[in-house]
């Protein structure tokens, strides 16, 4: 990988998230079979940065850009691999919080173990209801400390006009095919996003140890700005 800004990046924020590694996308079997799994999301390989442990998946256009605004993007996935290493229940915990509701339709499983049409198989084809798009508080909640930083960031590269359009348009992803259309309630997310981001827009450091660190790297790349 000969991208400078990645290489930078990935260098001096490993004291706040040791073993963040950034990788091809197109490169990665296990992404090329979510890509096939994930049918819903459009340009699922083409458009999307995607973290599984340690390990941050870009796309080839991510590779190739040399922009400051990708730090903010390698930011975003940081947190979630510093949130994920954080987390209470570490990174097994993390992932089944991610995928809850609808990770429990796995419970249908249980009907390959039961006696035919017994009450017990019926009991566990119910839980295949739990595969449909219902509302994911756990991605959500981590989708939301990823985009707050994006958010915050969009401004300190681009400005704060530039960075409320973004924000118009990404939150919708928490409503679509993007996220399994994980939280349609718009309105409280943009209130939570107006506060948080009026609290920690000029106090990165408050907001935790990964949004500190992109404010500063933008600005030893910006040559002091923001």
């Amino acid at each position: 990988m000969d991208n400078s800004l990645i290489k930078e990046f990935t260098e001096k924020i490993q004291p706040i998230v040791p073993g963040y590694k950034v990788v091809r996308k197109k490169d990665s079997l296990l992404m090329r079979f979510l890509g096939v799994i994930l049918f819903f999301v459009p340009n699922f390989m083409e458009n999307y940065g995607t973290t599984v442990g340690n390990k941050v998946y870009l796309t080839d256009n991510s590779l190739k850009n040399q922009h400051i605004g990708l730090a903010v993007h390698l930011g975003h996935e940081a947190q979630h691999v510093y949130d994920k290493q954080h987390f209470f229940l570490r990174a097994f915990g993390y992932g089944i919080f991610y995928l809850l509701p609808q990770v429990l339709a796995l419970v249908a499983l249980g009907s390959l173990l039961a006696i035919w049409f017994d009450i017990r198989w019926l009991w566990c084809l119910t839980a295949l209801a739990l595969a449909a798009p219902i509302p994911s508080y756990g991605r959500m909640w981590v989708e939301r400390r990823g985009y707050l930083l994006s958010f915050m960031g969009y401004s300190w590269v681009y400005g704060d006009e530039q960075s409320a359009k973004i924000m118009g348009r990404q939150i919708k992803q928490f409503t679509g095919p993007a996220y399994y259309f994980m939280w349609p309630f718009k309105k409280s997310l943009l209130k939570w996003f107006t506060k948080n981001i009026t609290k920690y827009q000029n106090n990165p450091e408050l907001a935790g140890p990964v949004h500190k660190f992109v404010f500063d790297f933008i600005r030893e790349r910006n040559g002091g700005k923001p």
